[in-house]
């Protein structure tokens, strides 16, 4: 018997990684693959003094702030005198940190984020309620237009200065701070979206009054500030493929997850390590894989074969079905080149004597079954496996499929053994460990709290 651990979507969390290799040093085993999204994506955010850890299972950040003031207050005491272990937590849990360049305090941004919430919640263009402020709140909204930094795209400032602003009736301060967020929702060029928002309200433009210019404006300029909040684009950064998530995602996998697998293989010295990137994973990571291969530290099998134990061989393949531009591109591809891709894979190794790791899971199956009973995995690799059987299929990418299928974590697909040990890590671990040679022989780590 020759035993291998299987894991996939980590996404960066400590936790997990430091419970798959102590488990497999107190197994005793030598084999040790990863299914991709092996980096962190969700941001910490630091302003001022102050932590805001992104939780990925609770919380999602919005462009327009509208359920930003939730999280907040629901984290507050999580926070609050205890910075350091909180953000040692969370960093555990897959975060990397980010300075927010921000000076306001915890509760100065609080405040304009329930003011945010109330004109959102308490009024829309489709809706006859509108929100009451207070004074203060008034105040705070117009100091949040006065402070954007962004020049507005045309001649404002002079007028916001001298309060031609405070010359607007209640019921006008109204429907434009109602509107700021419908707009910002909507827009992707200030003038237009705010065209079609005075014609829904019958306001010609070409013939605006002086009191209608302004508020034309208006619009116009709250659609500015909302865009460029600093929180906001903050977010917007730290949450895309860019030079934010990339660096975060280099620099765990050449620091902290290099030095975990030094200290796992000087405890195994016969262990290997072999592994995938997800759609998850930045482009930016493979040349750092590529150079962890080159020296030894893991085996890197990106569309690749490699010898695994006992006269069997292991693939890899990270690429998933196109998503239309939901997640990184770099690992996405149509079906039709899935399918070519996993019949070129087949001619450099005998299927019957190969160990698969596809980061998706095939379609229409109990392993790639989302939340709303949708199938997410690949007709491409359930078109291969279609066409012949192989020893064994590993995959991940649906994190919750085997919660939520009656704890099904593993599925027979036209012969071919498929597993997906599912992807709910916290402090916890999910992973499969199996013998190479017969899979059928196989145990699921999963915590008892998934099995609720």
């Amino acid at each position: 018997m020759t035993l291998a651990i299987y894991a996939s979507d980590f996404h960066g969390n400590r936790f997990a990684y430091e419970s798959l290799f102590t488990e497999a040093i107190k197994r005793e085993i030598d084999h040790v693959i990863l299914g991709g999204d092996l980096t962190p994506k969700w941001p910490i955010i630091h302003f001022s003094k102050t932590l805001v850890p992104y939780d990925p299972k609770s919380f999602r950040f919005d462009d327009n702030g509208e359920t930003l003031v939730d999280y907040l207050e629901e984290i507050e005491h999580v926070i609050k005198n205890r910075t350091t272990e909180a953000e040692r937590y969370y960093i555990k849990l897959g975060g990397y940190i980010v300075n927010a360049r921000i000076l306001k305090n915890w509760q100065e941004l609080l405040e304009e984020q329930r003011v945010l919430r109330k004109l959102i919640h308490k009024g829309s263009i489709t809706t006859k309620s509108h929100p009451t402020l207070t004074a203060e709140e008034w105040s705070l909204i117009e100091s949040l237009i006065k402070n954007d930094n962004q020049t507005p795209p045309f001649d404002f400032k002079e007028n916001l200065k001298v309060g031609r602003f405070l010359t607007l009736t209640d019921e006008q301060k109204r429907k434009a701070l109602i509107l700021l967020y419908e707009i910002s929702r909507l827009a992707k060029t200030a003038g237009d979206e705010c065209l079609q928002l005075l014609h829904y309200y019958d306001i010609n433009p070409d013939k605006l009054n002086l009191m209608q210019r302004n508020l034309h404006k208006f619009f116009t300029y709250c659609l500015v500030a909302a865009q460029n909040h600093p929180l906001n684009q903050l977010i917007r950064e730290a949450l895309s493929s860019g030079v934010m998530v990339e660096k975060a995602q280099t620099d765990f996998l050449n620091n902290w997850l290099v030095k975990q697998i030094k200290k796992y293989k000087s405890a195994r010295p016969s262990a290997r390590i072999y592994l995938i990137l997800g759609n998850d994973d930045t482009r930016a990571c493979l040349s750092v894989v590529k150079q962890m291969h080159k020296k030894g530290l893991i085996v890197l099998i990106h569309k690749d074969t490699s010898e695994l134990a006992d006269g069997f061989q292991i693939a890899g393949y990270p690429y998933v079905r196109d998503s239309g531009g939901r997640f990184y591109d770099a690992w996405e591809k149509p079906e039709s080149e899935i399918y070519q891709d996993l019949i070129s894979l087949d001619q450099s190794a005998d299927p019957l004597k190969t160990v698969y790791v596809i980061h998706t899971p095939p379609a229409f199956c109990a392993l790639d079954t989302s939340y709303n009973n949708q199938h997410f995995g690949s007709q491409g690799v359930r078109q291969w496996l279609e066409n012949s059987p192989k020893h064994l299929v590993l995959s991940g990418h649906i994190h919750e499929a085997p919660f939520i299928n009656d704890q099904v974590w593993q599925q027979k697909i036209n012969g071919t053994l498929c597993m997906q040990p599912g992807g709910w890590h916290d402090e916890n671990l999910c992973a499969v460990i199996f013998d190479i040679t017969k899979p059928e022989q196989s145990e699921w780590i999963v915590p008892a709290k998934h099995l609720k």
